[in-house]
């Protein structure tokens, strides 16, 4: 995915300093910024997983203001709900992902499906809600300790390799 990096000199005041980076494949990458002129400056460089949740505006799954990268995740991401944030994603259409991680204090809700290409691992909250919540799996399925299954309305786990119960 495209990363669009904007820059202003001292006073604020310079305008259309920017770039697109793309990053292609996984590797070691480095930045190096310099001036021609005597001005110091900052610069700040925010690198986001394209499937990290931050719930910045709402629960939608399919609002890109809620993922870091500002982008609706897609087939190819690994999706990362972290803990101890104040809006969790509710999946109301279907959507799907290459793998799932639901960290420890972290919460999904399905009131549609959720197709996982690869794996799961579950330490948080997942709620099944509404009249057709689906967690579609082709791989496995880790269920850790700290996992926790609330609210079931109705729901259905489909599952094409193992459920592991840690």
């Amino acid at each position: 995915p495209a990363t669009l990096m904007a820059f202003q000199d001292r006073t604020g005041l310079s305008t259309g300093e920017s770039f697109i980076v793309e990053i292609s494949q996984t590797d070691v990458y480095g930045f190096i910024a310099w001036s021609n002129n005597t001005f110091s400056g900052t610069i700040s460089i925010s690198i986001a997983d394209p499937g990290y949740w931050t719930g910045a505006l709402d629960t939608n799954w399919h609002n890109p203001g809620n993922w870091a990268t500002g982008t609706v995740p897609d087939a190819d991401a690994d999706i990362t709900i972290p803990g101890a944030l104040a809006r969790y994603p509710v999946v109301s259409n279907p959507a799907t992902c290459a793998s799932l991680f639901v960290a420890n204090g972290g919460m999904l809700v399905l009131t549609n499906e959720l197709s996982v290409t690869g794996l799961a691992t579950i330490s948080g909250i997942l709620r099944l809600n509404g009249a057709n919540p689906i967690l579609s799996c082709n791989n496995d399925i880790i269920w850790t300790p700290t996992a926790l299954l609330h609210e079931i309305t109705s729901g259905i786990f489909d599952v094409a390799g193992n459920w592991i119960a840690q």
